[in-house]
């Protein structure tokens, strides 16, 4: 009974965090030229990837 407790604990504090995760910088795009205004990334340019702004990844 007390290990299915804790597991249960730990999923609903994964879960509560991989929600507030998420879409922590998203914005709503069409074309790339939607997001210049949005974000400004370090390296590369903006892109627009599925809907939404995106920066190319750090290396």
């Amino acid at each position: 009974m007390d290990v299915i407790l804790k597991f249960v604990y730990v999923m609903i504090l994964f879960l509560s965090l991989f929600l507030v995760v998420t879409n922590v910088k998203s914005f709503h795009c069409h074309m790339d030229y939607d997001c210049y205004d949005q974000i400004t990334c370090i390296i590369g340019d903006v892109t627009c990837l599925e809907g939404s702004c995106d920066c190319p990844q750090d290396v």
